[in-house]
């Protein structure tokens, strides 16, 4: 049996592009996680606040792990270094990852070693914000009430 996006390259354009969206309505998934092993076994955390603040976000994911916290000076060192880019799975839509994360790859300074790429967020236009904080409003809107955790709900991205 073919998949309706297995039908032809047109379709398999659209599921795909569909499928992302889907993807970022996190509480139909994170409910399922929360049944199955409950919140205490759970940490969700959001890369906006990563970005934000790594040091307190890794400490956090340390003390969550109850692994004992990094010397400040390491974790200080982690969380500085630049992003580099790392094809994976989907590598073959980095162009698409690029424009949905409104990201541009720049080169890092010669004191990086071994790091070639750093993220710098690009300004999304008003009516797209507009549209998806419409579109994940209601998804948002369960994942902060699961979560016990106002941050889900976006307001300041």
């Amino acid at each position: 049996a073919k998949s309706f996006e297995g039908i032809d390259q047109l379709y398999e354009n659209v599921y795909y592009h569909a499928d992302q969206f889907l993807k970022g309505a996190y509480a139909l998934y994170v409910d399922e996680w929360i049944r199955a092993f409950g919140h205490r076994r759970i940490l969700i955390l959001r890369t906006e606040d990563y970005w934000a603040d790594p040091t307190s976000t890794i400490s956090r994911a340390f003390a969550f792990l109850d692994l004992a916290q990094l010397p400040p000076a390491e974790l200080h060192t982690i969380a500085t270094r630049p992003v580099a880019y790392l094809p994976g799975s989907n590598s073959t839509f980095s162009a698409d990852k690029r424009v949905a994360n409104r990201i541009r790859a720049v080169p890092t300074p010669a004191s990086a070693p071994g790091h070639t790429l750093t993220r710098v967020p690009l300004p999304m236009p008003t009516e797209a914000a507009t549209l998806l904080h419409g579109f994940y409003a209601p998804f948002n809107a369960e994942l902060a009430k699961l979560l016990g955790d106002e941050r889900f709900l976006w307001k300041d991205v």
